[in-house]
């Protein structure tokens, strides 16, 4: 019974290993990548956190004129606000459109790139999602030592709406 628990943890420790060692060798591009998956996740999963981890605390969208701090308000009304009164889920997902994702690390500044993708919003509705708001998202990212890439600054396009989430215009 020993052997195995000290197997078991020697493959735990294996593992993580591993998870740390893809990481290192992850270019910054495929690290932006996870980090704007994460996020998506989070707004989907209606978490908070996720969805801040890749915003920077001077972050300002220049097109709405949000701050982050606004933008925690605006998701945390969302999140508490929006969901099925019947089931209890969230009303709003996000899908990154991965085709779009364009992502150009700054050769002359380290630790610096620009992104752009197009992100896709959907209202629940009954057992389907109905498309509401798709836009083209511009940004400018930095490395933080400490919390990874963030967007420093942002800009959106809208692509096609029917106006239920344009509620900062």
């Amino acid at each position: 019974m020993r052997r195995v628990l000290l197997i078991a943890i020697a493959l735990s420790l294996l593992a993580l290993l591993g998870l740390r060692v893809r990481w290192w060798l992850a270019s910054d591009a495929t690290r932006i990548r996870w980090r704007l998956e994460q996020m998506e996740a989070g707004f989907n999963d209606s978490r908070l956190g996720p969805c801040l981890r890749g915003v920077a605390e001077g972050w300002r969208d220049a097109d709405a004129g949000i701050d982050r701090d606004r933008l925690a308000d605006v998701l945390r009304s969302l999140f508490f606000h929006e969901n099925d009164p019947d089931s209890g889920r969230f009303l709003y997902r996000v899908e990154l459109e991965r085709d779009t994702l364009v992502i150009e690390t700054d050769p002359g500044r380290e630790g610096n790139a620009r992104v752009e993708v197009v992100a896709r919003f959907s209202t629940l509705q009954g057992e389907d999602w109905s498309p509401t708001w798709r836009l083209r998202v511009r940004a400018e990212m930095a490395e933080d030592p400490e919390r990874g890439w963030q967007a420093v600054r942002s800009e959106h396009e809208t692509l096609e709406s029917d106006g239920r989430l344009r509620r900062e215009r």
